[in-house]
């Protein structure tokens, strides 16, 4: 093995030339998971990659790919500002990022800060969203930028509830607490009260298909939809979704759960099965039907379904919502990593984020505090 080297991805279609290895690595890394093989990017580019650029860099031992870092750089604003930056290719719809490491890992890290580094003056930021804490690349990361004394700051990302189905549904139900319990059966029942009711997992779909047109129907009349966040909410999300699901269908990731009241579809959740996890990526009810508890309700019926015949680990993904709380005391938490070069704007930046930043939001919670001492105290 010899010295690494860098090879830049700027072109969409030397991109797509690379998912044999592309996956192979994947697979070979410690961070398998759907949401860094190539399918994945390549849906994600077409639907949301129009006004940013490609700039995945490929990281090889001699003729060996060892690590790949699926990056962009995109213009932006950051605290109200204009600014340059470099960021993994993702956005709300990932749960989560990550580098694609096989071996050497700190010398990939190494030559990947080394690398930006030469070309800070195309970049005022690097922005690395939802690393999970628990890989070995978030901490090696933080030792690279410490021992080159490179300008970074770190925040809290997502907090992802995730449940392992290794009792039986019996046993698991009955060491929830009994208000839990009473909870899901008064869900159940008041979803009944509906009339006909169903729920249905599809797992193959056709291109053009009727259960699509329904969860976008579903999402536009979700709460969702009206703060711009539904699954149908924009034409990136539209192609997206429907994309992903002939790709996850083909492959066998695909798990799409409808809960249907008089023939109507009026609740669902949108899941991918790969490998060992299933990842829960939306669920939307219409807004209609919020006293009868239409998402709660099949929320219940698919974690039963989860145990008894599935049992696959159940991330939950996004944050600690109550209705995923009640299932799992069980977190996997995320960091958001900034990365600053040395010139004057980006200095400015991170004193902005970490700096005047931390002080506003610790006198907010300072003077939130006091208020609540106040009306506790009656003052």
């Amino acid at each position: 093995m010899g010295k690494l080297s860098v090879r830049e991805i700027t072109n969409f279609n030397d991109f797509l030339s690379l998912e044999n290895e592309w996956n192979e690595l994947v697979e070979k890394s410690q961070n398998d998971t759907i949401f860094l093989r190539h399918e994945w990017f390549k849906i994600w580019w077409r639907s949301f990659g129009r006004g940013k650029k490609l700039l995945i860099l490929l990281f090889m031992d001699d003729s060996q790919l060892i690590g790949i870092v699926p990056l962009m750089s995109v213009k932006e604003r950051f605290r109200g500002l204009p600014i340059k930056s470099v960021k993994f290719i993702e956005n709300d719809n990932s749960p989560r990022s990550d580098f694609i490491l096989k071996e050497k890992k700190k010398e990939v890290m190494q030559c990947f800060i080394t690398h930006l580094g030469r070309k800070k003056n195309s970049w005022d930021a690097i922005v690395l969203r939802n690393i999970p804490k628990e890989k070995r690349s978030y901490e090696i990361l933080r030792e690279v930028l410490k021992e080159k004394r490179i300008l970074y700051g770190i925040k809290n990302g997502l907090c992802s509830p995730y449940l392992q189905p290794n009792w039986e549904w019996e046993t698991f139900l009955s060491g929830i607490s009994s208000k839990v319990r009473k909870t899901i059966r008064n869900n159940r029942n008041r979803v009944k009260r509906l009339g006909d009711v169903s729920i249905k997992e599809y797992s193959k779909i056709e291109p053009g298909s009727k259960i699509i047109k329904q969860l976008f129907c579903i999402g536009r009349k979700s709460w969702k939809d009206k703060i711009g966040n539904s699954i149908s909410s924009t034409a990136g999300n539209r192609e997206f979704f429907r994309e992903l699901s002939v790709v996850a269908s083909r492959n066998g990731w695909l798990s799409i759960w409808l809960l249907r009241a008089n023939g109507e579809a009026i609740a669902f959740e949108y899941h991918l099965k790969y490998k060992d996890k299933r990842h829960a990526l939306r669920s939307e009810f219409d807004e209609q039907y919020r006293k009868f508890s239409p998402g709660s309700a099949l929320d219940s019926f698919i974690v039963e379904d989860i145990f008894l015949n599935d049992r696959k680990e159940y991330d939950m993904g996004g944050c600690t919502d109550a209705y995923k709380m009640k299932w799992t005391s069980t977190v996997r938490e995320h960091s958001n990593i900034y990365i600053f070069n040395d010139r004057l704007y980006s200095t400015l930046l991170y004193f902005l984020e970490f700096s005047v930043g931390n002080f506003f939001r610790r006198a907010k919670a300072l003077i939130k505090e006091g208020l609540n001492f106040q009306h506790r105290s009656g003052s």
